[in-house]
């Protein structure tokens, strides 16, 4: 399907599977939405800890190193997401420039 690839791939960046449901795709956008709310969901029962329950927490080496290490894997997925959400949207004569980019992110 063509569309407005960078719309869309603007799109999943923000939201991971937006893109995907502007291509018309919803069951790719829900694969894509189900990690960002779990990670929402965990950030709510984080937040919901109080000021006492966060801090102790953060203090911890072993749980910064899984908020970095989720932070990574997040921006990689949304990376991913705004990659699929871009080539589902443009027309497939006009993908040839993306072999670089990809090359270079790999």
């Amino acid at each position: 399907m063509t569309g407005q690839p960078i719309i869309a791939a603007i799109l999943s960046a923000l939201v991971p599977g937006a893109g995907q449901l502007i291509a018309r795709r919803p069951l790719r956008a829900a694969v894509f939405f189900v990690p960002t709310a779990i990670a929402t969901v965990a950030v709510y029962i984080f937040v919901d800890q109080g000021t006492l329950g966060m801090a102790r927490l953060l203090v911890q080496p072993t749980f910064l190193t899984a908020i970095v290490v989720l932070n990574v894997i997040l921006l990689v997925w949304r990376g991913i997401s705004a990659i699929d959400a871009f080539l589902l949207t443009s027309e497939p004569g006009n993908r040839e420039w993306l072999a670089v980019p990809m090359a270079l992110i790999l």
